[in-house]
């Protein structure tokens, strides 16, 4: 590979490194429950800027050194999914091909997942590799436990923060036209996301799904629709006025929303509420209506 223009690299690739005992003491609980061996977090912003961790020091020495910068971008994982394995990788994409090979023929990792969450201004992706002398039973445990997958990214959030900020300060800039798309063919592309989108649009719903120990219940759509502006701070006065309601109703709709899920107060209900993931894009949603920019809860 040629290596770019790019500002910041060496500075970047020492805090990496410098950051890597961090790491691996923030994946320790991650490591022992999968059994997996390897850990990269990597920033992408719209302007080409980057951050990028591992858990492993002479990793960042062999991405740096062979600018494996140029094998993702914010431009190129967004034609990604969320949850990507290596063992699917598009096959157009011959620059993470090699990165992949180089990985597992040198460090021994194989078996990886990519996951990526996307919001306005940037993309983050976690890479989590397992061991390549073993089989891939870990690929398994991944689909079969995506829900511990899910914390374990909210906890690094919250835990990494520091590390992401001082990071941020000496972030690398690396110009987006120089990393190639995974499909050159934008049409093909852009057909493909258009029926993915249209398929997503055809099974969409905007009510709350609420699990307990008996049975799986959905709360009516005012019910889901107070819960939605409850989660985001507003009372009952506020909540009235933004859905153009009495707040008599609404206080009767929060009352059946406490009494269903057997909660006594507004902070249980927002708790129980968040402990199920699969409400967390309806309350994203409610966000980006309001927002025009995804929000993190």
């Amino acid at each position: 590979m040629v290596t770019p223009p790019i500002v910041n690299y060496k500075e970047n690739e020492q805090l990496s490194i410098s950051c890597a005992k961090e790491i691996r003491e923030i994946c320790k609980p991650l490591f022992d429950f999968f059994g997996i061996t390897g850990f990269t977090f990597q920033r992408m912003y719209k302007d080409g800027a980057r951050l990028y961790f591992s858990s492993s020091e002479t990793w960042i020495e062999n991405f740096y050194d062979k600018n494996y910068f140029l094998a993702s971008s914010f431009k190129k994982f967004g034609q990604l999914q969320s949850f990507n394995l290596w063992k699917y990788w598009p096959k157009e994409d011959n620059v993470f091909y090699q990165l992949m090979a180089d990985a597992k023929e040198n460090f021994s990792y194989a078996n990886g997942i990519v996951i990526i969450r996307s919001y306005s201004e940037y993309m983050d992706a976690f890479t989590f590799r397992g061991n390549a002398k073993k089989d891939d039973s870990v690929n398994h445990q991944y689909l079969n436990e995506f829900q511990c997958i899910e914390k374990f990214l909210d906890y690094f959030y919250v835990v990494a923060d520091p590390l992401i900020s001082k990071a941020y300060k000496k972030k690398i800039i690396i110009p987006e036209d120089i990393v190639q798309p995974i499909y050159s063919n934008n049409e093909d592309f852009n057909e493909y996301r258009k029926r993915r989108e249209d398929f997503l649009s055809s099974i969409n719903h905007d009510r709350i799904l609420i699990e307990n120990a008996e049975k799986k219940f959905f709360l009516t759509k005012r019910e889901s629709d107070c819960l939605r502006l409850m989660v985001r701070g507003q009372i009952a006065k506020e909540i009235a006025h933004n859905l153009s309601l009495s707040p008599r109703t609404v206080e009767s709709y929060l009352l059946s929303i406490k009494l269903k899920l057997a909660c006594a107060s507004r902070s249980q209900i927002v708790e129980k509420v968040l402990a199920q993931p699969w409400n967390h894009e309806l309350i994203r949603t409610a966000f980006k209506k309001e927002n025009h920019e995804t929000t993190v809860l």
